[in-house]
């Protein structure tokens, strides 16, 4: 079963690493696309950040689930499964913090679609675009401590 839940931890956090980074590079083609004026890029935003909150909820909860079941296992070891499971963790509480305290502001200013943005807009943007960044950034970590191979030791003699 821990065999099991190593994998699907790896899997989950390298699947939400390669999922995020191509979402920004989405975004930000669509965003610079010059046939996009404001309002459409609004509506844009709106009805895609769902999504991705949602996919990164479920995917790094799972991870967290599957990393606990992990903890020990002999190909990673405790300590590292521990720092993973703490990365993941600060990862989840940055999304959650991002979710309600900047996205859910920011989602407020974007309405009605196409209207003039607040400096105020431009800083929760800044903040969540930071947050976000960092998340991932933990989230890379993670799986490279989760996927690194373990160095045999010498058997005592």
């Amino acid at each position: 079963m821990r065999s099991f839940a190593l994998m699907m931890a790896r899997f989950l956090i390298a699947a939400w690493c390669g999922a995020a980074i191509l979402y920004v590079i989405v975004s930000v083609t669509e965003i610079r696309y010059p046939l996009f004026d404001s309002r459409i890029r609004d509506m844009l935003a709106y009805v895609r950040f769902p999504p991705y909150y949602i996919c990164g909820f479920a995917t790094l909860v799972f991870a967290l689930i599957f990393n606990l079941i992990a903890i020990g296992h002999p190909a990673v070891g405790e300590r590292r499964s521990l720092i993973s499971l703490g990365f993941v963790a600060l990862s989840v509480a940055l999304m959650t913090l991002d979710y309600y305290f900047i996205y859910t502001p920011l989602l407020d200013m974007i309405r009605p679609p196409g209207g003039a943005k607040s400096s105020e807009f431009t800083s929760y943007h800044r903040w969540s675009e930071l947050i976000n960044s960092v998340e991932v950034l933990l989230c890379l970590f993670a799986a490279g401590i989760l996927n690194w191979p373990k160095v045999p030791t010498p058997d005592a003699a």
